[in-house]
Protein backbone atom coordinates (compact mmCIF):
# COMPACT_ATOMS: atom_id res chain seq x y z
CA UNK A 1 0.00 0.00 0.00
CA UNK A 2 0.88 3.89 -0.27
CA UNK A 3 2.84 5.43 2.51
CA UNK A 4 1.53 8.16 4.56
CA UNK A 5 3.55 11.25 4.71
CA UNK A 6 3.16 13.53 7.30
CA UNK A 7 5.04 16.97 8.80
CA UNK A 8 6.41 16.71 12.40
CA UNK A 9 8.08 19.67 12.74
CA UNK A 10 9.75 22.48 11.24
CA UNK A 11 12.97 24.66 11.92
CA UNK A 12 14.66 27.71 10.17
CA UNK A 13 16.46 26.01 7.34
CA UNK A 14 14.92 22.80 7.30
CA UNK A 15 12.25 20.60 7.67
CA UNK A 16 11.22 16.99 8.61
CA UNK A 17 9.04 14.54 6.44
CA UNK A 18 7.87 11.59 7.52
CA UNK A 19 5.91 8.49 6.32
CA UNK A 20 4.58 5.31 7.78
CA UNK A 21 7.68 2.39 7.54
CA UNK A 22 7.54 -0.99 5.20
CA UNK A 23 7.98 -3.96 6.13
CA UNK A 24 11.17 -5.42 3.86
CA UNK A 25 12.59 -2.26 2.61
CA UNK A 26 16.02 -1.31 3.76
CA UNK A 27 16.00 2.74 2.42
CA UNK A 28 13.17 5.25 1.48
CA UNK A 29 13.57 7.76 -1.64
CA UNK A 30 12.15 11.26 -1.15
CA UNK A 31 11.21 13.50 -4.28
CA UNK A 32 10.51 17.25 -4.42
CA UNK A 33 8.31 18.74 -7.23
CA UNK A 34 10.49 21.59 -8.38
CA UNK A 35 9.11 23.52 -11.46
CA UNK A 36 7.05 20.91 -12.31
CA UNK A 37 9.20 17.94 -12.27
CA UNK A 38 10.22 15.37 -9.73
CA UNK A 39 14.11 15.58 -8.56
CA UNK A 40 15.27 13.26 -5.98
CA UNK A 41 15.68 15.40 -2.44
CA UNK A 42 17.14 12.35 -1.00
CA UNK A 43 17.14 9.02 0.45
CA UNK A 44 16.67 7.57 4.10
CA UNK A 45 17.09 4.21 5.98
CA UNK A 46 14.32 5.27 8.84
CA UNK A 47 10.81 7.08 8.91
CA UNK A 48 11.98 10.60 7.83
CA UNK A 49 14.39 12.64 5.95
CA UNK A 50 14.87 16.58 6.78
CA UNK A 51 14.95 18.67 3.83
CA UNK A 52 16.45 21.86 3.15
CA UNK A 53 13.88 24.68 2.87
CA UNK A 54 14.24 26.34 -0.81
CA UNK A 55 14.94 29.86 -0.56
CA UNK A 56 11.57 31.69 1.30
CA UNK A 57 9.22 28.72 -0.43
CA UNK A 58 6.47 27.79 2.27
CA UNK A 59 4.74 25.47 -0.15
CA UNK A 60 5.85 21.63 -1.18
CA UNK A 61 4.76 18.78 -2.62
CA UNK A 62 6.32 15.31 -1.71
CA UNK A 63 6.09 11.89 -2.60
CA UNK A 64 8.20 8.89 -1.48
CA UNK A 65 8.94 5.07 -2.21
CA UNK A 66 9.95 2.36 0.00
CA UNK A 67 13.51 0.27 -1.86
CA UNK A 68 15.33 -2.39 -0.62
CA UNK A 69 18.35 -5.00 -2.89
CA UNK A 70 15.87 -6.21 -5.66
CA UNK A 71 12.47 -3.91 -6.10
CA UNK A 72 11.30 -0.64 -5.40
CA UNK A 73 7.58 0.42 -4.30
CA UNK A 74 5.19 2.17 -6.15
CA UNK A 75 5.11 6.46 -5.43
CA UNK A 76 3.28 7.20 -2.38
CA UNK A 77 0.47 9.42 -3.16
CA UNK A 78 1.78 13.32 -3.19
CA UNK A 79 1.61 15.48 -0.20
CA UNK A 80 1.53 19.06 -0.07
CA UNK A 81 2.95 20.99 2.71
CA UNK A 82 2.86 24.86 3.63
CA UNK A 83 5.12 25.92 6.31
CA UNK A 84 5.25 27.42 8.97
CA UNK A 85 3.67 23.99 10.33
CA UNK A 86 4.10 23.67 14.84
CA UNK A 87 4.56 20.08 15.54
CA UNK A 88 4.30 17.34 16.31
Amino acid sequence: GNQVLGLSLDTSLFFYASWNTVSGATDYEVQLLKNGSWVTEGTSTTYYLWVSKQNSDTNYTFRVRAKNSTENSAWSNQLNISLPVTGP
